[in-house]
């Protein structure tokens, strides 16, 4: 963040949580349990059941962050009639309590208590390998840990000698620390306890439509000097960018821009690939989008909107908050 304000960018977090990502993460968390894709796979080659799977009912789901997507995550939990844990980090811990969840006395307790473990934060310089493999290790060997947040939460290579070790006993995952992982080899995807998705936690088409009305009120609101959403302040700007107008001139504001049900359609179709998408707007020029975030490039008091390159890392979604 303070990166992107030295050079000039405005940061904006979506200002809705990710549904689809929270939907993904117990999609995962029941197909891994419930051993799906191995009893699919008995059926198409003819066979009957293949393996006995294990319930939720009463066992106990840890959150290891708890931001937006993992509130959405455990207001699930009624569903399921399961305890939820959190461990006592004081970043998520009083809203938690607020929300009725218990919270672990350590994280060696935590990690040790969880009948399913998902990790729920951002990937920031302080969370980066914070998931060790002596914290894999204490799970149970029954034990599923669930990943739709960023695989570099989790210590390089700990993840692959823990499941050879058998603790925790499974793991279903949607990021990876090279993506797209296109390696046929990689250790993961040749693992019967594992079960892999290519990274598809915010692609539905209602996230999309949802992600690009965010997108959309927050342009406008930047063009008429009113951004909204913003995660970091441009240096010796205390009061932020509320007292500039933008000289952005366009219709965006008055219905010029891509803001009905089609138009956002057609411009969720140019996200294949996950290559940078802007509108067809001036107003949006200088937009980059990295997942749920957007940095706008400034210039001087006016706030003129302008193409730049932008290192993805100064872009990183990311690098806006600490837990998801």
């Amino acid at each position: 963040m303070h990166a992107s304000g030295h050079h000039g960018l405005l940061n904006l977090h979506a200002g809705s949580p990710s549904y689809s990502t929270a939907e993904l993460t117990w999609a995962l968390v029941l197909a891994a349990m419930r051993q799906s894709p191995q009893q699919v796979a008995s059926c198409r080659a003819g066979e009957w059941q293949a393996a006995v799977g294990r319930s939720l009912t009463g066992k106990t789901l840890g959150l290891y962050g708890y931001g937006r997507i993992a509130k959405v995550v455990a207001g699930y939990r009624g569903a399921f009639a399961m305890r939820v844990l959190v461990p006592a980090r004081p970043e998520s811990l009083e809203q938690a309590r607020v929300d009725g969840l218990e919270a672990a006395t350590t994280k060696k307790s935590f990690f040790a208590d969880c009948d399913v473990l998902s990790l729920q934060m951002r990937l920031v310089p302080a969370t980066r390998g914070i998931v060790e493999q002596g914290d894999l290790e204490r799970m149970k060997a029954s034990a599923l840990l669930v990943n739709t947040s960023r695989a570099g939460l989790i210590e390089p290579g700990a993840l692959v000698a823990a499941l050879r070790s058998g603790r925790p006993g499974m793991a279903a995952l949607d990021v990876f620390e090279e993506e797209p992982l296109r390696d046929p080899s990689h250790p993961l995807l040749h693992m019967d306890n594992v079960l892999c998705t290519p990274h598809i936690g915010y692609v539905t088409h209602e996230e999309w439509d949802l992600q690009f009305a965010d997108v959309f009120d927050q342009v406008s609101a930047f063009a008429a000097g009113e951004p909204i959403n913003v995660v970091n302040r441009l240096p010796g700007r205390a009061d932020g960018p509320a007292h500039c107008r933008s000289r952005v001139s366009s219709g965006f504001n008055h219905g010029g821009g891509p803001r009905n049900r089609a138009q956002r359609r057609e411009a969720r179709k140019r996200l294949v690939g996950r290559q940078p998408v802007v509108p067809r707007s001036s107003a949006t020029r200088g937009i980059v989008r990295c997942g749920h975030a957007y940095s706008l490039p400034v210039r001087s008091r006016d706030w003129t909107v302008s193409w730049r390159n932008v290192p993805p890392t100064l872009t990183d979604p990311d690098s806006a908050a600490e837990s998801r």
